[in-house]
């Protein structure tokens, strides 16, 4: 139940940006009241991620950044109180990985709940044991965190924040790993929390998981924000124009990826990831690799892609391909998308990036892009590059609708002469592309198999 005469969040006149040369955020008025769920939309490096970042004190005592104007989370101050600040919410980013803190589920766990003061070993193992029960997560429980799937990360991000029970949950694209049973779990849980007068605000491009939940949407565009209707949150297709084959370099080989009786485990652990693998990509197409969290399709793609050896079997690798990972941040070796693009040999005024809207980005430095727009940038190296087989994992966490549109635009193209692999629990982009697919495979408990129409 939404309390209007109680005020939980508020900036005013608030200016928010990386530097002194340019604003993300300008002349920002909101007020965000107890109980209410606040959705952000707006393409990729509109500022939603920057607003999010200002309320947790993330700017800047994380990320350098410049504020001017005011803001109140739970009545202080983020910039001279943050201590008090980080008391009353939780922050889930779209960069899960970079909030683990410990090398297991459990004393992950434990060590957030130490910090919220909470001491009782009995109520330390029951706050667990329910936070990991409202997420679909108890199966992560005893496991290392260096063996968790990007979902399951995800997850254990998500539970160490609810176990501390905040007042507010900050979530930035907090479904983009998770895939279609966990994503259904986890809503009804921000259904729950919403019920108990959480005030949850969230960043997405997956507008209508939420649209049940929402209280009010703010449309980030052009440095402002806009309170919008319900109604009016879809945005325009734009066509996509002047890509070709020739703009991305596409090369006319022969991919030869095989694997014999291919096992894999990590060091240390003893239950394997894959078991038996048996694959070849010999043909150019869409080649689909479907599975729950945890599954192993991140790890079958390195090990696909010469990243990971097999402890038994064999993978022979007689082509050029790449691995795009789910957090971008990994990808980049140099400070700007120029750089790097010029580095790989890859013409920075190619179409593409025009097409892909990144053109205006080629100079600034890797770590202020917005995730969305790293991700954009780091599939643009992939696409570019004359790589083959491409291996994809999850392309399109943290990317807006213009962006799906216009990647799977280039997919089509690339298709016909380039071996593409993609590994992802994204049910829109699945149905878009399956129609494409030379094949689709089923992973589970580290077996995979063909999936058949």
């Amino acid at each position: 139940m939404v309390d209007k005469n109680s005020v939980i969040i508020e900036a005013r006149n608030l200016y928010v940006g990386y530097d002194k040369s340019e604003w993300i955020l300008e002349n920002i008025n909101l007020k965000i009241h107890t109980g209410e769920t606040i959705l952000f939309i707006g393409k990729n490096g509109t500022g939603k991620t920057t607003l999010i970042r200002a309320f947790s004190t993330l700017i800047p005592y994380l990320y350098h950044g410049v504020i001017r104007g005011e803001i109140k989370v739970c009545g202080h101050n983020p910039l001279t109180d943050p201590l008090n600040v980080l008391k009353c919410i939780g922050y889930v980013g779209h960069e899960p990985e970079a909030q683990i803190l410990t090398t297991d589920v459990d004393t992950e766990l434990e060590f957030s709940l130490s910090l919220a003061g909470i001491q009782s070993r009995e109520e330390i193992e029951k706050r667990i044991r329910d936070s990991l029960r409202l997420i679909n997560a108890s199966n992560i429980i005893g496991k290392s965190t260096i063996e968790l799937s990007g979902g399951e990360t995800a997850k254990l991000v998500l539970a160490s924040n609810i176990v501390k029970k905040p007042k507010i949950l900050l979530l930035d694209e907090p479904t983009a790993f998770l895939d279609y049973e966990s994503t259904k779990i986890f809503l009804e849980t921000l259904r729950i929390l919403k019920s108990y007068r959480y005030t949850l605000v969230i960043a997405t491009h997956r507008l209508k998981q939420y649209m049940d939940l929402a209280d009010r949407i703010i449309l980030f565009k052009n440095k402002r924000i806009y309170e919008i209707s319900k109604k009016n949150v879809l945005y325009p297709v734009k066509s996509l124009k002047n890509v070709s084959e020739e703009n991305m370099h596409v090369k006319k080989s022969k991919p030869l990826i095989v694997a014999y009786n291919a096992w894999f485990r990590y060091p240390r652990i003893r239950r394997w990831i894959l078991k038996n693998i048996n694959i070849a990509f010999k043909t150019n197409g869409i080649i689909i690799v479907k599975g729950p969290n945890g599954s192993g399709k991140t790890t079958l793609l390195k090990m696909l892609s010469g990243l990971y050896k097999p402890v038994k079997g064999k993978v022979l690798i007689k082509s050029k391909p790449i691995y795009i990972p789910q957090d971008p941040r990994i990808f980049f070796t140099y400070e700007n998308l120029y750089m790097e693009l010029k580095a790989r040999g890859i013409n920075p005024n190619n179409k593409v990036l025009d097409a892909m809207d990144l053109r205006k980005y080629l100079r600034i430095p890797i770590h202020k892009l917005s995730y969305g727009l790293m991700r954009k940038a780091s599939l643009v190296i992939g696409l570019l590059g004359g790589y083959n087989p491409l291996y994809l994992d999850e392309p399109t966490a943290g990317i807006d609708s213009d962006s799906l549109h216009e990647l799977l635009s280039i997919l089509r193209i690339l298709e016909k002469n380039r071996c593409i692999v993609i590994a992802s629990h994204d049910e829109e982009m699945i149905t878009r592309l399956e129609q494409d697919a030379i094949i689709r495979y089923y992973l589970k408990d580290g077996s995979l198999g063909v999936e058949h129409d």
